[in-house]
């Protein structure tokens, strides 16, 4: 960005942008105007062979003095002027060298984008399948430990940390959510903050409170970058899962988001043909029936979809009589 025409845009009150790779020849213009307000004689030419601001001053002193010798008509004067507008400002240095000055520090420096950031596996390990004492239950402590120690895939080696359920031993309902958000990673427990006030609010307008409730992700690791689940990694999730869906028993099962419905129903219809539906499905000897809903994080900025999950929780309610 040539510090004349950076000028010259901040004048009309637009922001000038430099490539990174021009900034220092910005300074360099920048250190030359302080040194010739001191009365110190910098080079003429720059390094890479443009003219110094010193002498761009000079230049357009010339040329204003020409311009006059000249008289030309004033319009044509004032052309000439907003071509070499340093020319207005030779008259005094110090409101140019201040000027310039704040050009330079309101200068946006053009980066390369940030790259996107990358969670890799932190080194090879033996995938181990999820355990837990069969006589033990879920709503003791060492069941959460369990969880955080599991190893049964790469998700083991790249998490931050699990995302724990809100758990009730006299659930009646189980609603399994989706992938976990970030803020669920990082807080540890499914369902961030802002998606539990309309979640719990729609939850006890139909006469389901929170103690009624098992709420537990599909999942209970993020994907790094979230990236599809594999079906390998499904998998090895799921021994965890249905320990849960087991020892819980519940009456219904509210099955939230399209990656949830995609593994455990095992179907990828339209998602809005499979809503308002009552569906089934057997673990073992155990057979639940499952309500459909959208994931909160899709809902949370959509009154449309806000509105379709209310019908689902409803038509939930009727079937949970």
């Amino acid at each position: 960005m040539d510090i004349r025409q950076a000028e010259y845009l901040k004048l009309l009150g637009i922001q000038a942008w430099c490539q990174q790779e021009d900034l220092p020849q910005v300074q360099e213009n920048l250190k030359a105007l302080k040194l010739a307000a001191k009365g110190i004689s910098p080079s003429v030419v720059s390094q890479n062979g443009q003219q110094s601001p010193v002498n761009m001053i000079a230049n357009s002193e010339a040329l204003s003095k020409d311009i006059s010798r000249r008289e030309e008509p004033a319009h044509l004067a004032e052309d000439l002027q907003s071509a070499n507008y340093a020319a207005n400002l030779s008259i005094n240095k110090e409101r140019f060298s201040q000027q310039l000055q704040e050009v330079t520090d309101g200068l946006r420096v053009n980066v390369a984008p940030k790259v996107a950031e990358s969670i890799a596996v932190k080194s090879a390990f033996e995938a181990k399948a999820f355990s837990y004492n069969a006589q033990a239950s879920i709503f003791a402590e060492p069941f959460a430990q369990a969880i955080k120690n599991c190893l049964g895939c790469d998700f083991s080696q790249s998490r931050h940390q699990v995302t724990l359920p809100r758990q009730s031993q006299n659930a009646r309902v189980m609603i399994i959510t989706d992938i976990p958000l970030k803020e669920e990673m990082f807080q540890g427990h499914v369902l961030d903050r802002s998606d539990e006030s309309f979640f719990f609010k729609a939850m006890k307008a139909v006469g389901l409170s929170p103690d009624m409730l098992y709420i537990t992700p599909f999942i209970k690791c993020r994907p790094p970058e979230l990236r599809d689940v594999s079906d390998k990694e499904w998998h090895a999730c799921f021994q965890v899962l249905k320990r849960e869906i087991l020892e819980v028993s519940p009456e219904m099962i509210f099955l939230l988001g399209r990656t949830s419905v995609k593994f455990l129903l095992q179907k990828e219809l339209p998602f809005e043909s499979l809503r308002r539906e009552r569906h089934l499905i057997r673990i073992d000897d155990f057979e639940v029936p499952v309500v459909i809903s959208h994931s909160p994080r899709v809902y949370a900025k959509n009154s449309r979809l806000k509105a379709n999950f209310w019908q689902d929780l409803k038509f939930l309610r009727r079937q949970l009589g």
